[in-house]
C-alpha cells in the first residue's frame, strides 16, 4: 500500500498508529489528488471548516502550498488547538493505508476540473460547486469554512439520511471486495483477458475471433473490409470442436464417484468427456451411462481391462478398493495400477485427434506417462477437502511427516493454527513400504498442469489461495459436485445400485418432522467389529432420535450380528430404519427430515452434508477424515466430535475407545434444540446456501469450469 505513487512522507505506522486510537468510522480523511492545488485563501478555509465540524480529521497538504512562512505558521497553530483529533500530513500520504483501515467510505465531493464534476454527479451531490477552477489555482472558488464545516458534519453526523448512505458505501465496499476475488467479475474478466491474448501467440486472429463472444463491443484486431473477391477468403473459420477430456478415476467408491460427477458436468456444458473404468467400475456405472445416453450428453465409457489375477496377486474379480477384505490385498492392489496405462494409451492414440487433456486422480501417478508420451495435458484430481490438501502440502515441504511416532507439531503455513500428531497428520501413502509410491505421486502432481478439486470457493476461500500459492499452479474449484445432482434417478445412480429402493427411504423420511432425523453412514472402507457395531446402535437408541442408519452387508453376516440387528429394529420400530448395503445417501441428505449426519469424515460425504445444509457428528477413522474432521468443528463450526483421537485399521476398529454413551451424547448435542446447536444448524443451511450459488450460473465452481472449458478448448485437435 505504502510503494504506490510517491514516497509517503510520514511514515505508514504514524498514520495507522494514530487511527487506531480512533472509534469506528468517527474520522474525515482530507486529499485533493496530486494536482488541485489550494491558495492560502481557501486553504485557511478547508482548515478553519474542518476544525469547526469538530470531527477527527486526516488532513493532506501539499509541500508547495505551505511553502511560506504565513501558511507554515497558521497551519502549526491549527494542529495545535486540534491536537488529539487532527492529523496535518504534509506532502504525500499513503492512501490506501487510510482508507482501508475503516472500509467502504462515504465521500464529501468537492470537484476541481475535468471528469470531477461528473463524478461528483456520480457519487451524490453535496458541496454544490458550480465551476471549473485552475489546475494550479482556486481564485474563483466560493467555498467558505461554513460549507466545509456543513458538509463534514452531514456525511459524519448520525440520522437516517447519513446511516442510509454509509450502508450503501459499505454495501458496493463489499461488492468491490468480491468483484477482486477469484470467481468475481473483475477477476474473471482479468482471467478473460489473459486468455485472449494468450491465444494471439498461439492462433492469431482467427483464434481470437474464436474467442469474439467474450469480446461483444469491438473486435480485437482492426479489420479491412472486405471486397467481392475477398469474402471467402476472408470468412469467419468455423468455431473450434468442444474439448475432449479424459477421465481417469482411481477404482475406489470415494474416488470414483466425484470424478463421475465431474465428467457429468463437463458434458453437460458441452464438453466431451470420456470415464476411463475397467470392466466391473464399467458395470457400476450402467445407470449414469443410460441417463447421459437418453439427455444426449457427450459423455462415454471406456473401458480397459484390469490386469489378470493371477499376474496380481489378488483375489480373481477384484477391481475396486471396496472389495478388498484383507489388508495385505491394498499394496498389490495399487501395484497393478500401472498395468493400465498401456491399454489407456492404446486408447488415446487410438482417437482420430488428440484429446484436450487428461484428468487423472492424485494416486494415479502412471497417467504422467502416458501423458507426457501422447503430448496432452494433465491435471490431477485431488479428492480430499483443500484445507487437508494444504497441510499435507505444508507438512512434506518442511520434512515433518518423518518425525517420531509420539510428535505433536504445527502444521507451517496454514491461515488457522493446526496442531497434529503423527496418528493424525496429513499424508496419503505414507505408511511403511509405500515410500515409492508416495514419492510417484508427488512427482505426478509436481508435473501435472494444474488441479481440480471439489470444494468452492465461499467455503476454503483462505485455504484455496494458499493451496494454489504453495502449489504453484492453477487450481480450478469446480465444486460441490453433488449439487449436479438433480432428480432421483441422478442421485440414485452414483456409486453402486442402492440394496434399498428410494422410495422406500423418502416415503418412511416424509412421515418425520423437519430436521429431526439423524443419518449414520461411515463409508465404503471402514467396517464396523460386531463391538463397535453395537456401540453405535445402543448410542443410537439411547438417544432417542429418529435415525436411519446404514450398515454393510460385511458387518451384518453372523448370524449373532443379524439378531441383534432385528432386535434394535424391533426396539426402535417407527423411529428407526437400518439399511443393509448402500443407500442412496443424496436422496437422504437433500430431504427436509434429516437434520444431522454422523460421518467417518471422508470428503465426499462432508462435502455432501455442507452442501444440503446438514451438520454433522463426525467420527473419523483414518487417512484425510482427522483433518475434515478439524475444518467442519473448528473452522467452520458445523460439527460436534465424537470423541476419537487415534486411527483404525480399515477392516478393524479394536482398538476405537467410543461407547453407547459418546454416540447418544454427541447426537443429542447435535440435534437437541439450544443457542449452540441452532448456531450450527445455521451455519451449515448458510453454507448449504452459498454451495448451492456457486454451482449456479454466475456463481463461482460454474465459472471456475466456465474457465476450465475454455482453457482447453483450443488444446487438442490435432491428430496423433
Amino acid at each position: 500500500m505504502a510503494s504506490r505513487g510517491n514516497k509517503p512522507d510520514v511514515a505508514q505506522s504514524v498514520v495507522t498508529t494514530w487511527l487506531d486510537a480512533m472509534d469506528t468510522d468517527s474520522v474525515i480523511y482530507v486529499n485533493f489528488g496530486s494536482l488541485a492545488r489550494k491558495v492560502p485563501k481557501y486553504l485557511f478555509e478547508v482548515g478553519h471548516g474542518l476544525e469547526d465540524s469538530g470531527k477527527p480529521f486526516i488532513w493532506v497538504v501539499k509541500e508547495s502550498e505551505v511553502a511560506t512562512p504565513e501558511v507554515q505558521e497558521w497551519l502549526s497553530a491549527l494542529e495545535t488547538r486540534t491536537a488529539g483529533r487532527g492529523l496535518v500530513v504534509r506532502g504525500w500520504a499513503p492512501q490506501l493505508a487510510i482508507l482501508p483501515l475503516r472500509t467502504a467510505v462515504p465521500v464529501v465531493t468537492w470537484p476541481h476540473f475535468s471528469d470531477q464534476f461528473l463524478n461528483e454527479r456520480l457519487a451524490v451531490h453535496v458541496l454544490g460547486v458550480t465551476m471549473p477552477v485552475l489546475v494550479f489555482g482556486d481564485e474563483a472558488m466560493a467555498v467558505s469554512r461554513g460549507d466545509v464545516a456543513r458538509a463534514v458534519s452531514k456525511l459524519m453526523d448520525g440520522g437516517e439520511e447519513a446511516g442510509e448512505r454509509r450502508r450503501k458505501a459499505k454495501e458496493y465496499g463489499e461488492k468491490a471486495r468480491r468483484a477482486m476475488e477469484k470467481g468475481g467479475s473483475s477477476y474473471e474478466s482479468l482471467t478473460k483477458l489473459i486468455h485472449c491474448f494468450t491465444l494471439l501467440g498461439e492462433g492469431g486472429k482467427n483464434a481470437l475471433e474464436q474467442w469474439s463472444f467474450w469480446l461483444p463491443h469491438a473486435p480485437l484486431v482492426p479489420t479491412m473490409a472486405p471486397t467481392a473477391e475477398s469474402v471467402s477468403a476472408t470468412s469467419p473459420p468455423p468455431p473450434p470442436p468442444p474439448p475432449h477430456f479424459v477421465i481417469v478415476p482411481l477404482p475406489a467408491q470415494g474416488h470414483t464417484i466425484p470424478m463421475v460427477d465431474l465428467a457429468r458436468l463437463l458434458a453437460e456444458r458441452g464438453a466431451r468427456a470420456s470415464l476411463v473404468v475397467t470392466p466391473l467400475n464399467a458395470a457400476r456405472l450402467r445407470g449414469v451411462a443410460d441417463l447421459a445416453a437418453g439427455a444426449k450428453l457427450p459423455f462415454e465409457i471406456v473401458e480397459v481391462p484390469f490386469p489378470p489375477a493371477a499376474d496380481t496377486g489378488l483375489p480373481p474379480g477384484v477391481e475396486n478398493i471396496d472389495q478388498i477384505t484383507d489388508y495385505g490385498h491394498f499394496f498389490p492392489f495399487f501395484n497393478a495400477l500401472p498395468e493400465l496405462a498401456a491399454p489407456l494409451e492404446a486408447y488415446l492414440r487410438a482417437l482420430p485427434a488428440r484429446p484436450s487433456c487428461i484428468i487423472s486422480d492424485w494416486s494415479n501417478s502412471w497417467t504422467a506417462g502416458v501423458a507426457s508420451r501422447v503430448g496432452v495435458p494433465r491435471l490431477f484430481f485431488h479428492g480430499p477437502s483443500c484445507f487437508y490438501s494444504l497441510c499435507d502440502l505444508n507438512a512434506a515441504a518442511h520434512g515433518l511427516q518423518q518425525q517420531g511416532d509420539n510428535d505433536r507439531y504445527v502444521v507451517p503455513g496454514m491461515p488457522v493454527r493446526v496442531e497434529v500428531t503423527k496418528d493424525t497428520q496429513p499424508g496419503f501413502l505414507n505408511s511403511p513400504g509405500w515410500e515409492e509410491n508416495r514419492d510417484a505421486a508427488m512427482e505426478a502432481m509436481r508435473t501435472a498442469d494444474g488441479a481440480v478439486v471439489n470444494t468452492f470457493l465461499d467455503l476454503e476461500d483462505e485455504f484455496i489461495a494458499c493451496y494454489e500459492a504453495a502449489l504453484g499452479k492453477p487450481v480450478w474449484t469446480l465444486g460441490p459436485f453433488c449439487l449436479y445432482n438433480r432428480d432421483a434417478d441422478a442421485m440414485a445412480s452414483r456409486g453402486n445400485k442402492p440394496d434399498v429402493a428410494q422410495s422406500v427411504v423418502t416415503t418412511w423420511l416424509d412421515a418425520m418432522d423437519t430436521d429431526s432425523v439423524i443419518y449414520v453412514n461411515f463409508g465404503s472402507l471402514a467396517r464396523k467389529v460386531p463391538k463397535y457395531l453395537f456401540e453405535v446402535g445402543h448410542g443410537l437408541e439411547d438417544s432417542g432420535k429418529p435415525f436411519i442408519w446404514v450398515v454393510k452387508e460385511s458387518e451384518v453376516a453372523t448370524p449373532e450380528v443379524q439378531e441383534w440387528l432385528s432386535a434394535l429394529e424391533t426396539r426402535t420400530a417407527g423411529r428407526g430404519l437400518v439399511v443393509r448395503g448402500w443407500a442412496p445417501q443424496l436422496a437422504i441428505l437433500s430431504h427436509r427430515a434429516v437434520g444431522g449426519f454422523v460421518t467417518h469424515c471422508g470428503w465426499n460425504s462432508m462435502l455432501e452434508s455442507i452442501a444440503h445444509g446438514v451438520p454433522v457428528v463426525t467420527w473419523p477413522h483414518f487417512s484425510d477424515q482427522f483433518l475434515n474432521e478439524r475444518l467442519a468443528v473448528d473452522v467452520l463450526g458445523v460439527g460436534v466430535p465424537v470423541g476419537v483421537t487415534t486411527p483404525v485399521l480399515v477392516f478393524g476398529d479394536e482398538a476405537m475407545a467410543v461407547s453407547r454413551g459418546d454416540v447418544a451424547r454427541a447426537v443429542s448435542k447435535l440435534m437437541d434444540g439450544g443457542e449452540e446447536a441452532g448456531e450450527r444448524r445455521r451455519k451449515a443451511k448458510e453454507y448449504g446456501e452459498k454451495a448451492r450459488r456457486a454451482m449456479e450460473k454466475g456463481g463461482s465452481s460454474y465459472e471456475s469450469l466456465t474457465q476450465l472449458i475454455h482453457s482447453f478448448t483450443l488444446q487438442g485437435g490435432k491428430k496423433l
